[in-house]
């Protein structure tokens, strides 16, 4: 069985951004992260139960315009999934 954990972009809106997860341990945290800074926008969806699904993580009108991607890390703060990079403008209301 392989249980790989996987963190895939499926798309976003104007304050949102989706993704699908396989293989994630429980606890694990994930965050949209600016590519160029490597700062994180916020922790803020935590895959409690772990496993498979869905996620959605919010950001706010004041984030700034650029190049970002997701960031799954374990409870002791290992990166165990990337997803690719996607381009967020929070003034572009689509």
């Amino acid at each position: 069985m392989n249980d790989n954990p996987r963190l895939e972009y499926t798309g976003q809106s104007n304050s949102s951004v989706n993704a699908a997860y396989a293989g994630m341990p429980t606890g694990t945290n994930v965050a949209i992260i600016d590519t160029t800074s490597g700062t994180a926008l916020v922790w803020n969806v935590m895959l409690e139960a772990g496993g498979s699904g869905n996620v959605s993580l919010i950001y706010d009108a004041s984030t700034p315009a650029g190049d970002y991607h997701l960031v799954a890390q374990d409870s002791s703060g290992t990166t165990i999934a990337e997803s690719i990079g996607f381009y967020i403008d929070p003034s572009n209301s689509g």
